[in-house]
């Protein structure tokens, strides 16, 4: 299947200022390529974290939750007496 658009020019093909625009054009793209792939990873691993972070905040608050319980427990028991 031949590719989509315009067809890529070689390096050679025309004069040096258009050789060099067509670099610079294609170097910046190939950084926003990068950038975006970058980001994108980032996100991942953002979303990998808060994840991690949020159980961790569910263990705590089933520890907390188990503490209290506990002491109102020893309190119901210290003042039955």
């Amino acid at each position: 299947m031949p590719k989509k658009g315009r067809p890529v020019k070689s390096d050679s093909e025309g004069t040096p200022d258009q050789i060099a625009k067509r670099n610079y054009q294609r170097k910046y793209n190939s950084e926003i390529k990068q950038g975006i792939a970058d980001l994108e990873q980032a996100e991942k691993d953002c979303l990998k974290e808060l994840e991690s972070i949020r159980k961790d905040r569910n263990k705590l608050i089933n520890m907390l939750s188990d503490a209290n319980n506990q002491a109102e427990s020893i309190l119901k028991e210290k003042t039955k007496k």
